[in-house]
């Protein structure tokens, strides 16, 4: 997870020139600091904030004693599978049994003089703290259903006022079933978080993937497949000799208000096949366009990006993907 430094004269120097690879913002002073949050460790089970330098940085405009190396580590205690930022200095981290809410506090020194003429030197700092921990899973003896973490979704330009809190959708595996239908959406709140479960096996037969909406708090995009699909023979694709081609996943658009689900596009009805033969591997919502969305799909070795401002997806440009082509 990459993100700037929050302090005063960082947050300045990003607004005027918000891009990281820039250098000058007009006014012969740097940007702003820039801080990375990994996991680190032997088994990478901790979290570890470091400090970013470009190679085109002005190293006298930083002091080195500050920004060089580890500023701070936190020991999860289980393997860290993935890392999702919540807010400025609010990230989810996933591990095979719960996900674990991070927050870095800032710290500023107070070396040097950073509002002096020759630039702006920053000597902030960040300690991290582990919040609180969302383990989904129930007691041995208990009859409530048992869940672990696959995937966890999180958008922090969703965050539309102060008074707002953060969210996050974890998707869940049913230990019992196996089944990968459920999802809980939870509200990152002071004390501890406030977890509310959306089952979809009525309509939907595994989730593999869920992204946030940039546009809507409440709405997720999912790559999924449905309940009832239709049922393939072998040698239904002369060119291929095989049953499935892909996984069946199509992408889904959820709304958690009344967990109602649409099927908002098909890599299959795209390729002119039948629904499942292609499968969606990776769906991303593009940085500077929220109503663009990027899919990708290794069975039918593409990439699109759609709009997804109608209610069928429209798809804007397609790439191929050759090198993927002799998998096949």
């Amino acid at each position: 997870v990459l993100f700037p430094c929050t302090c005063v004269e960082c947050s300045i120097g990003h607004q005027r020139c918000p891009s990281i690879s820039d250098k000058n913002n007009g006014n012969g002073k740097e940007t702003c600091s820039w801080f990375i949050l990994h996991p680190s460790g032997e088994i990478l089970s901790c979290v570890t904030i470091s400090s970013v330098r470009l190679p085109r940085d002005n190293l006298e405009s930083t002091n080195s004693s500050v920004h060089e190396g580890k500023l701070s580590e936190l020991d999860i205690g289980e393997r860290i599978l993935q890392l999702s930022q919540c807010d400025d200095l609010c990230m989810v981290s996933r591990t095979p049994q719960f996900c674990s809410v991070i927050r870095a506090k800032l710290n500023i020194q107070a070396e040097g003089n950073p509002t002096s003429t020759d630039g702006r030197k920053c000597h902030a700092t960040y300690d991290l703290q582990q919040q609180y921990r969302i383990d989904l899973r129930s007691p041995a003896m208990s009859t409530q259903p048992s869940y672990l973490p696959i995937y966890v979704a999180c958008n922090p330009t969703n965050i539309a006022a102060s008074f707002s809190f953060a969210t996050c959708t974890i998707l869940n595996r049913d230990l019992l079933s196996g089944e990968n239908t459920v999802m809980h959406r939870v509200t990152l709140v002071r004390d501890e978080p406030i977890v509310k479960k959306h089952d979809f096996s009525s309509w939907l037969a595994d989730i593999s993937l869920v992204e946030q909406d940039r546009s809507d708090r409440l709405r997720l995009w999912a790559a999924a497949r449905q309940s009832i699909m239709p049922k393939l023979t072998i040698g239904f694709d002369n060119r291929h000799n095989c049953t499935v081609t892909g996984y069946g996943h199509s992408l889904f658009r959820i709304n958690l208000r009344d967990d109602s689900v649409a099927l908002a596009w098909s890599p299959s009805h795209e390729e002119y096949m039948t629904e499942g033969v292609q499968s969606i591997d990776g769906i991303k919502s593009d940085s500077a366009k929220d109503h663009i969305l990027w899919v990708s799909s290794s069975s039918a070795c593409k990439v699109w990006a759609l709009d997804v401002r109608y209610k069928a997806a429209k798809v804007v440009v397609t790439w191929s993907l050759p090198s993927l082509c002799d998998d096949l």
